[in-house]
């Protein structure tokens, strides 16, 4: 139901709830930003909002601003924007130090305790290499291989890039099958191929290999 309530209508719940409540709004992306960052904050001083997505929360930041609302914060994750121009920025916008939250966590302390949870001992010692080394050089060889716009990925005569999709294709096989990949990832055109919101799987296929190499299961 959040989804459907305009930019405007949680601007404007917002400006309602200050009559009654005195401390600070935090505007955060979905569910799993708010679990995130409710650890972090005084909730009995700070409410988290969330906003159903990156560019709603900054929407309903500006509609906020604009009337000189006090006491609202956004955090959203940077994704590409530090490549990007016309970016809005604002004292009240925070971005992620890197990519998103999750290559956050991953660059943290609590990667270390995913890897002595779940991870085998014998195979940890056995790889013998930095793990989040590994990470980044699988999330380079999918990003080298995808030309990203704003709206999916378009790879225009992929025949060209072979070698970055050798590297692609032994890592899709690692993690899924083809046929289990959503029938909007793969659509073929004449020209190339374009994958419609790849964000929903690349992040997950970039960091499943080594975590699945090195687990018993």
């Amino acid at each position: 139901m959040r989804d459907f309530l305009t930019v405007d209508r949680v601007a404007n719940k917002i400006r309602l709830r200050r009559s009654t409540y005195t401390g600070t709004f935090l505007l955060v992306e979905g569910s799993s930003d708010k679990t995130f960052y409710k650890r972090f904050v005084d909730q009995l001083v700070c409410e988290l909002i969330e906003t159903s997505g990156k560019q709603r929360a900054i929407e309903i930041l500006k509609i906020l601003e604009q009337s000189n609302f006090q006491g609202i914060l956004a955090i959203v994750d940077a994704d590409f924007d530090r490549f990007e121009t016309l970016l809005y920025t604002s004292y009240n916008l925070l971005r992620t130090d890197s990519h998103d939250l999750e290559t956050m966590l991953i660059n943290s302390p609590a990667f270390n305790k995913v890897l002595a949870e779940f991870g085998s001992e014998e195979k940890i010692a056995q790889f013998n290499r930095d793990v989040r080394l590994v990470l980044v050089e699988n999330g380079m060889s999918i990003g080298y291989l995808l030309n990203t716009t704003r709206h999916g990925i378009i790879i225009n005569k992929p025949w060209k890039s072979i070698s970055n999709l050798a590297i692609a294709i032994p890592v899709l096989a690692l993690t899924t099958t083809w046929e289990s990949l959503p029938k909007s990832c793969g659509n073929t055109t004449r020209h190339g191929i374009i994958i419609n919101k790849p964000w929903k799987y690349i992040s997950n296929l970039a960091i499943a290999i080594p975590v699945l190499a090195l687990t018993d299961n």
